[in-house]
């Protein structure tokens, strides 16, 4: 227990209070402690508003792929410009498991609280860094390697955050999935005001001066209000299941190990269920912007207020989600959501490649999609691995999830599309990962409700 009070006392939390709490846990099971009732709105609130400004912070750098483009990676060949940056977008995901895996650690032997003042402090100094780097033609071959390394940054700390978010409010809150709805509405939400961010840049300076130095502003705006996260989350409180693993001393020393030893199958079936909301979110949401104007010729303004619009009106998707996992056992969500994944892009590809329709025809399917399935599964995760290794196993199969079947999407899809010439390839990749996420879900083990709760902890 040395470690304990440097660690509590960099995030805020006094000795007096730590033995207080670890005493009125230890008279229970380690796992079954009573879900903090005072202020429970409160810390879904406060951890929901973390969870939106990290992931403005990091998808923001998709939404202005295309200036991003003419000023760090300008070639004469715009299909090969935006492959470049869209290759510097995924590395930021190639550094999520690793932050999964360096966070998780933290979280599962030092505690849940000490993660989240780290992860967003990363986050906020590498996109303010972002808004000030000079362009190729001031810094040369310099500007696009910084860029490469403040977006690996950006990965790494992302692959913590939403992780520890999960874990949390899994185990603070009386009904978790209805709170993890809630954070996975504020990440939608955070979707939405990038777009927004966006379109009233546009809209402010007009396109020229915006491709010129006004997509700065999206990023300064970011990096601004996450040091107020920081501030606040320096203030929170340490999660009771955590206090009471450490008062029975079943805290693992290496999390990763002991979920390599005892969780294997769970750690391969999540990371492919986990591939669909990776697949869906980058290809609809993130990517997608920039392929439905620069590839299928829609309106850019259109496109970003558009997503914008729906993507607000329909993250209240996410909350059903959420309720859903609060209800349904077992693998019957994940099997429902691989087969509506496989039965419904391909026809939604058809049909928007014909570029005669609306913006809006794009930008509410895209974001229906969105909603649901970051409502779902990644809250289903949390059920998986009970509460010594859980924010390392969410970190994981998450990170990893996101990565391979999402970060790795863009750069793949623009290079086959480059190559064939073929721009459905978007809905033959999201329909391969479908098939792939139905034999995850198959695989899963059906626990017992007391297993589902997450709560156990062998």
């Amino acid at each position: 227990m040395r470690w304990h009070k440097p660690v509590l006392c960099f995030a805020g939390f006094q000795k007096e209070e730590f033995t207080r709490v670890c005493n009125d846990s230890g008279e229970r099971a380690p796992g079954q402690v009573r879900p903090a009732q005072v202020g429970s709105l409160k810390v879904i609130g406060v951890v929901s508003l973390g969870g939106f400004l990290e992931l403005y912070d990091f998808i923001i750098y998709a939404m202005m792929a295309g200036y991003i483009a003419d000023h760090f990676f300008p070639t004469q060949h715009e299909m090969m410009s935006l492959l470049l940056v869209f290759s510097s977008f995924s590395a930021g995901y190639l550094v999520r498991p690793l932050g999964g895996i360096v966070f998780g650690h933290i979280g599962d032997r030092y505690g849940r609280k000490v993660t989240f003042a780290w992860s967003v402090l990363l986050m906020a100094g590498s996109t303010l860094c972002m808004a000030l780097l000079p362009g190729y033609s001031e810094l040369g071959v310099l500007a696009p390697a910084l860029l490469i390394g403040l977006r690996l940054i950006q990965g790494f700390s992302l692959g913590g955050e939403i992780p520890g978010a999960i874990t949390y409010l899994r185990e603070t809150q009386a009904r978790p999935g209805l709170a993890g709805g809630t954070l996975f509405m504020a990440l939608m939400l955070g979707v939405a005001g990038a777009s927004c961010v966006h379109a009233f840049l546009l809209s402010w300076l007009g396109h020229n001066t915006v491709a010129e130095w006004g997509w700065r502003l999206a990023f300064v705006l970011g990096g601004s209000l996450g040091f107020i996260s920081f501030y606040i989350r320096r203030r929170f409180q340490e999660s009771p299941a955590f206090l009471a693993l450490v008062a029975a001393k079943q805290h693992h020393g290496t999390p990763a190990i002991a979920l390599l030893r005892n969780h294997r199958r769970a750690l391969v079936t999540g990371i492919l269920v986990m591939g669909m909301t990776g697949a869906v979110a980058t290809v609809l949401l993130l990517f997608g912007p920039s392929y439905y104007t620069r590839v299928l010729g829609y309106s850019p303004e259109d496109i970003s207020f558009a997503m914008a619009l729906y993507s607000a009106v329909v993250s209240p998707l996410c909350l059903l989600g959420g309720w859903l996992c609060d209800r349904i056992e077992g693998r019957k969500l994940p099997v429902l959501m691989a087969c509506l994944l496989i039965a419904v892009v391909m026809p939604l590809f058809a049909f928007w490649m014909e570029g005669s329709h609306s913006a809006w025809v794009i930008a509410l399917p895209a974001a229906l999609m969105g909603a649901f399935y970051t409502g779902v599964i990644p809250v289903f995760l949390a059920t998986l691995f009970p509460a010594p290794v859980r924010y390392s196993g969410i970190g994981i199969t998450y990170n990893v999830g996101m990565t391979v079947f999402g970060g790795m999407a863009p750069p793949c899809i623009m290079a086959v599309v480059e190559l064939t010439g073929d721009v459905a390839t978007p809905g033959y990749y999201l329909t391969l990962v479908g098939c792939i996420g139905l034999v995850g879900a198959l695989a899963l083990k059906n626990k017992t409700p007391t297993e589902l709760s997450g709560q156990t902890t062998g």
